[in-house]
């Protein structure tokens, strides 16, 4: 038995008149009739009363178009279920993200997203450059939103942010009163730092930034989120260098002050495993570009 016998079951039992149920399934009388006879030898049963002024269903015809009826429209279903996943309108899809990313690309990213594919099983997991990483090779993740630089031959990344780098002071800091801060000045703070582990470039940048203004950086307190960094310095217990869009984060006593050196700014990346084919992670890239040139002009496609 195939699908298209259904069909043509279908047909006769809607139509109960083998003319007119060929003329609708464009084929010839004799052929369907031959096709329904057929279908009734191997069921085993007759599915139509016939004579010569009339057709009409049997007790187990009744249950056959009912069954018939479901089968068809569990196939037209799974034929759209697999179109829609072709395309990237179905299924899942687990993205990665930082906490800075929380603060210029998801706001806006995660809503478009959501609205453009709401049938996508959307999963949000907020993890550390380090570990999105680690997370992207196993493909536990099928894109992260990290921060660069990396050194991963196995993923792509591509820029998605830019962000300048503020100093995050106590209001009542004596720098408080200057709109921009030389990155000297900070030689005698106690920094707060997120901890190397939650991502290796961004510490090390930061090390780098105050080794280069010739001093190395004390640190008094690591943390593991740069929303902690900010209530750190809203108690007194330091200063933090931060992205810029960390501003958006508005804690009552602290200040963000620019700086006046000339500093790379931190750069925010998509990433997802070369091996990776999914339609969803397709249609979220485009997203992410489209959404990422309102933000900034984004860098083109490169690989480390």
């Amino acid at each position: 038995m195939e699908l298209r016998h259904l069909h043509y079951f279908i047909a006769v039992a809607e139509e109960l008149h083998f003319s007119r149920a060929a003329n609708r399934l464009n084929m010839a009388q004799p052929p369907l009739s031959q096709q329904i006879q057929n279908l009734e030898t191997e069921i085993g049963v007759p599915l139509f009363y016939r004579t010569k002024r009339q057709v009409e269903l049997t007790g187990a015809g009744k249950v056959f178009l009912e069954k018939a009826y479901q089968i068809t429209a569990d196939v037209e279903k799974a034929c759209v279920a697999a179109q829609n996943t072709h395309q990237g309108k179905l299924g899942r899809l687990i993205v990665g993200f930082t906490g800075i990313a929380t603060f210029n690309m998801l706001p806006r990213l995660i809503p478009a997203y959501r609205a453009m594919y709401p049938f996508v099983e959307l999963t949000l997991r907020q993890l550390g450059t380090t570990d999105q990483v680690q997370a992207l090779l196993k493909e536990e993740l099928q894109v992260g939103i990290l921060c660069l630089p990396v050194v991963a031959s196995e993923l792509n990344f591509e820029i998605v942010c830019r962000d300048s780098f503020v100093v995050a002071l106590p209001k009542d800091h004596p720098l408080a009163a200057e709109s921009h801060i030389d990155v000297q000045q900070l030689a005698p703070e106690s920094f707060i730092m997120t901890t190397r582990k939650v991502g290796e470039g961004y510490h090390d940048g930061i090390i780098n930034i105050c080794r280069r203004a010739g001093f190395e950086p004390r640190i008094s307190q690591e943390v593991h989120e740069l929303q902690t960094s900010v209530s750190l310095v809203a108690a007194g217990m330091g200063i933090a260098l931060l992205p810029g869009s960390i501003q958006e984060l508005n804690i009552k006593g602290v200040v963000y002050r620019r700086i006046k050196n000339a500093i790379p700014p931190l750069e925010t990346a998509i990433a997802w495993n070369k091996n990776q084919k999914s339609p969803s992670v397709e249609n979220f890239l485009a997203l992410a570009r489209s959404v990422a040139a309102s933000i900034a002009t984004p860098e083109s496609l490169y690989s480390l």
